[in-house]
């Protein structure tokens, strides 16, 4: 490939990538639950936020539920699954001592396979772990958390991992946390539900770095207080939203322009 096509498939790719960054853009809304979703919980047993499959009640309209996370079988999903493994395992997780960051294992440049589109992705997704009860045991315990839903005390359990996207400034981090299930109403909640988390102890929830709803994305705390800040300034959250696109799709452009380059090696 000539300096000259590789030039023209640059130009190429970031014209597309312009055209399509905004329709997949997770705070344009495109990705997210709707609204209507949260009006369904009353009618199911479990709230089945996270789960990637889909749902449909008695009169209901069918509803695709955790529909934010990747496909199966995609590169990104296998990844998260590896490292949902390793944590379930304990392999090279060292949650005992408080470890909640799993940054991504390798930059692709410094491979010399760097072609592979694989490696990018991987390199791009950031994890974080939420389990309070393994991390922190001596200040948060299980039996000392009520049901959400019945206030059953002392009811929950959990052998169920899920995934959900947190917004980081320019990255998107892959949230691990638990869903626990109450043996008293069988209903189940998140892990980080905010009805769940405000009954851990301060300086346990002080370790948890995001802000989350009962279903959907969330955001890191620090864009929270820039915003707070930035409101009294006269800035919109639509004005705050498109910024932070801005910033995923300057990030998403180099990658790929990264990528490409390497392709000419």
């Amino acid at each position: 490939m000539t300096e000259d096509q590789l030039q023209q498939q640059r130009v190429h790719l970031v014209a597309r990538i312009r055209e399509v960054t905004k329709a997949n853009s997770l705070l344009d809304g495109t990705n997210e639950i709707e609204e209507n979703d949260d009006k369904c919980d009353e009618n199911y047993e479990e709230d089945l936020e996270d789960l990637p499959f889909e749902e449909e009640g008695p009169g209901q309209h069918t509803r695709t539920v955790g529909g934010y996370m990747p496909p199966p079988g995609s590169v990104l999903y296998n990844y998260l699954e590896s490292i949902k493994d390793k944590v379930m395992k304990r392999n090279g997780i060292y949650v005992e001592y408080g470890q909640k960051w799993i940054i991504p294992k390798m930059d692709p440049i410094s491979r010399p396979c760097v072609g592979e589109a694989d490696l990018w992705y991987q390199s791009e997704a950031w994890a974080f772990l939420w389990e309070p009860f393994f991390q922190f045991s001596s200040l948060a315990k299980l039996k000392d958390m009520s049901c959400i839903h019945c206030h059953a005390p002392g009811t929950y359990s959990s052998n169920i991992y899920s995934w959900r996207p947190m917004f980081y400034y320019d990255k998107i981090v892959w949230l691990l946390h638990r869903r626990f299930i109450c043996s008293a109403c069988k209903r189940s909640c998140a892990g980080i539900d905010p009805r769940f988390l405000s009954q851990l102890p301060t300086r346990v929830l002080d370790r948890f770095e995001f802000a989350t709803t009962i279903r959907g994305p969330g955001m890191h705390m620090s864009m929270i207080y820039m915003f707070s800040n930035l409101s009294t300034k006269g800035i919109t959250y639509g004005t705050f939203s498109n910024m932070i696109n801005e910033l995923h799709r300057i990030r998403y452009h180099r990658c790929q322009l990264s990528h490409l380059d390497s392709l000419s090696d």
